[in-house]
């Protein structure tokens, strides 16, 4: 099953971007609200190496803050809080390291290593995830500073321990921040809505047929060419049907005018007798009295 490209719950839309461009979603599922949490909604991605995203969050207008808290791999990465007179879509690439610096999201391939120190790495099993923890609130008062969160990359990872993964989060080089961090009081006053985002290489979806395969180029290629050359064999065959109809009615003219040909030399000319000539002589009658 493919979606639109929008995780949905709770009044919330909840969508990933990858190099500018909203990912399609696989595999989507939703679990109804219980007695201790809220919606729930899973879906699978394909991911591509060093290519950047963003998660994009989009509430319904209504009368209540909202804060985003990202999980990336298992680690909180940030929390962002939203007042209710902010509408529109909130988009999320970066990550504060200080009061004036970014680092941006980046999908990247795993660091593989045969060191066996790295069978005991804990976050091997929280690869490849992505959590999107939604909240509605009230916000409070601006505060001097609030607490910071892990960026750190997950590392190398065992080679026996990389089965069904291939590629990781990891963090963008430090930029000068658009505008310096701030923090703020926040109450939570509802359930979390949860969205779930699982990555992995497109191909790899593919393989598993979570993904529906797409053409290459090249079996595009193939077929346009296949299409192309059973239309000149049907034209071949056309003009052949053509020639050869020609050919037969040349034939059969041919046979008629024989046959005309025959017909004409076998009957008997028709001739026209000729009278006898007579040589007459006459008797002599003398007429001398």
């Amino acid at each position: 099953m493919t979606s639109n490209g929008v995780l949905s719950g709770d009044g919330f839309d909840v969508w990933i971007d990858m190099d500018g461009v909203p990912c399609a979603q696989y595999g989507v599922q939703y679990e109804k609200a219980d007695a201790v949490a809220g919606p729930q909604a899973h879906c699978w991605i394909g991911s591509e190496a060093n290519k950047p995203f963003s998660i994009n969050i989009r509430k319904e207008e209504d009368d209540s803050d909202y804060r985003a808290a990202i999980y990336m791999d298992h680690q909180l990465v940030t929390s962002k809080v939203f007042r209710k007179t902010i509408t529109g879509t909130q988009t999320i690439s970066t990550v504060y390291i200080s009061d004036h610096e970014t680092k941006n999201f980046v999908f990247a391939p795993l660091e593989l290593t045969d060191d066996d120190s790295y069978l005991e790495n804990p976050p091997v099993k929280n690869i490849g995830k992505i959590f999107v923890v939604m909240t509605r609130g009230k916000c409070g008062d601006y505060i001097p500073s609030g607490r910071w969160y892990d960026a750190e990359d997950v590392g190398k990872v065992h080679e026996r321990l990389k089965i069904g993964l291939s590629h990781r989060i990891k963090y963008g080089p430090p930029e000068q921040a658009g505008v310096k961090r701030t923090c703020i009081q926040y109450d939570v006053l509802s359930k979390p809505a949860t969205f779930h985002f699982n990555y992995r290489p497109l191909d790899m979806l593919q393989a598993s047929g979570m993904a529906p395969r797409i053409q290459s180029q090249s079996e595009d290629l193939k077929e346009i060419n296949a299409i192309a050359t059973t239309k000149i064999e049907e034209i071949i065959n056309v003009d052949s049907d053509d020639e050869k109809e020609r050919e037969l009615l040349a034939q059969l003219e041919y046979v008629r005018n024989r046959k005309r040909a025959k017909q004409n030399n076998g009957l008997p000319k028709k001739k026209v007798k000729a009278e006898p000539i007579c040589h007459f002589v006459p008797d002599v009658i003398d007429l001398t009295v």
